[in-house]
């Protein structure tokens, strides 16, 4: 979902409002809907969203801060603590994931790139005029690399001496039947910071951000039932 936001680091805010420019760019190219506004509301640590509310009002970014009470008036089926301050973004959105990366490779397509789908890359090598990727059927050599890798970015950066300080955990996400009812995104900004948002096809997901044990990826998983 697209929330502005100045956590953990300002930083994180300006490549959110990046990506909100460039978001409004591609989705009219788009066949379907990506974006879908639902609004933001945060709760939690009140010195966390004071911050968060400067900040956005600092970079000109929708932001303000509300009660309980206020949120219960626009979405009656949320029940707040009524004077505990919320953080609301009338602009908030959820983005249709699988449309989005339809549309990310139909603009990359016709720019001139080319797609190679169910290719595993085995390594990255380093030349003097730029750098080899060795896949698992040829060998492909590049002026420049941009790794994506997500939880594989590590072994990858590391064969052309980059250590990437991440650590791999395995998230449990769960989905919830959510029929006549579109509520805002909402996340707890303290614990283990669940959230919970709205999700075009199933109806609510919800998850904790900050839990979950280190996994293989690799590997295959189960659900943590307490988690869910």
């Amino acid at each position: 979902y697209r929330q502005l936001a100045a956590y953990p680091t300002v930083e994180y805010l300006e490549l959110g409002l990046q990506a909100r420019r460039l978001w409004n760019e591609i989705e009219p190219d788009s066949a379907e809907k990506i974006l879908h506004r639902t609004s933001n509301i945060s709760i939690g640590d009140a010195e966390v969203l004071e911050h968060q509310a400067a900040t956005l009002k600092e970079y000109g970014a929708d932001g303000e801060l509300v009660s309980g009470s206020d949120v219960k008036k626009m979405w009656p089926s949320l029940s707040l603590p009524q004077h505990d301050p919320v953080l609301l973004q009338s602009d908030g959105e959820v983005i249709a994931a699988d449309r989005a990366l339809q549309a990310f490779v139909g603009a990359a397509e016709k720019e001139g790139a080319q797609l190679i789908e169910n290719c595993r890359v085995n390594s990255i090598n380093e030349t003097s005029t730029g750098a080899v990727v060795s896949t698992g059927d040829d060998a492909i050599t590049a002026d420049r690399v941009v790794v994506t890798g997500g939880p594989w970015a590590k072994p990858m950066a590391a064969g052309i001496g980059l250590d990437l300080p991440l650590t791999v955990t395995r998230q449990t996400v769960a989905y919830f039947h959510l029929p006549g009812f579109v509520p805002p995104t909402v996340t707890d900004f303290s614990g283990t910071e669940p959230y919970a948002l709205w999700d075009p096809g199933r109806g609510l997901k919800a998850a904790e951000h900050r839990a979950g044990p280190d996994a293989d990826p690799d590997a295959t998983g189960l659900p943590d039932e307490g988690s869910v």
